[in-house]
């Protein structure tokens, strides 16, 4: 058994030891790692900020806000302020789902109103035919009573003519009678024509109120007051209706657009919500195709 050393002596043993010194080869080549590492974490700093640089560098966005008219000429909309938001699947979801619905009633009302047109344009003919007819038959009873003061008069005059006489008295004992017919047809014609006008009245009522409900579903403040307030970008259009903005050319974003321009006698109203990726798309078109809402140029298809 190997006799071992006492602690006081291997304490002492370890704390005189010296490690040797490195050859001058190996403080060289060692002098070589640290530079080269050096270098490398050097290199490395100054590259990050040239690729975060690369990366947050914005990204120019065209575009152009116009209405084709059904008679295929272009309007293009000056002086329109387009506002650019940061998208997300929640907010585009809500307007998707309140534009389907609004497609959805708009369809329905306007199918019925022209159907409710049509028999308002019948009506009104019908309404017309009777309201002739009726004032037709208050003349005929007022020819009975032009005729018998006539026959009156003739039976009272001094005139030989006894065959004139005899039909004034015949028409004098008939004209009872024939009034009450005259009168009778009268009152069931003006009857009528109170019920056409009535029905007449009620559905110019329905019409009105189909009016308002399509004027509710195309208020695109229903859209717009869904939008935060905050917005990534903004500008306003040209004489010609284009714009550029400058966005991220990574992020997903919401371009939205109001505006509105007479038509004959009529306001016609626009708007837009319109997504786009800045990673794959540098240009967008507002028009026609993709309006929140269809209007009387044309029927619009879901922007989202």
């Amino acid at each position: 058994m190997t006799n071992a050393k006492p602690l006081t002596q291997f304490l002492s043993e370890t704390a005189t030891f010296k490690m040797p010194r490195p050859s001058c080869g190996f403080r060289s080549a060692l002098a070589v790692l640290v530079a080269l590492g050096v270098g490398a974490i050097q290199t490395s700093c100054s590259k990050a900020p040239e690729n975060a640089e690369r990366a947050e560098k914005p990204k120019q966005i065209k575009g152009q806000v116009f209405i084709v008219q059904n008679n295929a000429q272009t309007v293009k909309l000056g002086a329109v302020q387009v506002r650019v938001l940061k998208s997300s699947p929640e907010l585009e979801q809500r307007i998707a789902a309140r534009h389907d619905e609004a497609a959805t009633n708009l369809l329905a009302l306007r199918r019925t109103k022209e159907q409710l047109a049509s028999q308002l344009r019948a009506l009104k003919q019908t309404t017309e035919k009777h309201r002739s007819s009726t004032a037709e038959a208050l003349r005929a009873i007022q020819l009975c009573d032009e005729n018998l003061y006539y026959a009156k008069e003739y039976i009272g005059a001094k005139t030989n003519l006894v065959e004139g006489k005899l039909e004034a008295r015949k028409y004098i004992l008939e004209y009872p009678a024939l009034k009450k017919e005259k009168e009778a047809l009268h009152e069931s014609l003006a009857a009528k024509l109170g019920t056409l006008e009535s029905d007449l009245a009620k559905l110019n009522q329905t019409l009105d109120s189909i009016d308002t409900a399509i004027n509710r579903w195309q208020d695109l403040q229903t859209y717009f007051g869904q939008l935060p307030s905050g917005e990534v970008a903004s500008t306003v259009t040209d004489s010609e209706g284009r714009f550029a903005v400058e966005l991220p050319s990574n992020g997903r974003f919401l371009f939205c657009a109001q505006s509105s321009r007479l038509v004959v006698t009529e306001t016609e109203k626009y708007g837009w919500i319109v997504p786009l990726e800045t990673t794959n798309e540098s240009e967008l078109i507002l028009s026609n195709h993709n309006l929140l809402v269809p209007t009387q140029t044309g029927l619009a298809q879901p922007g989202l």
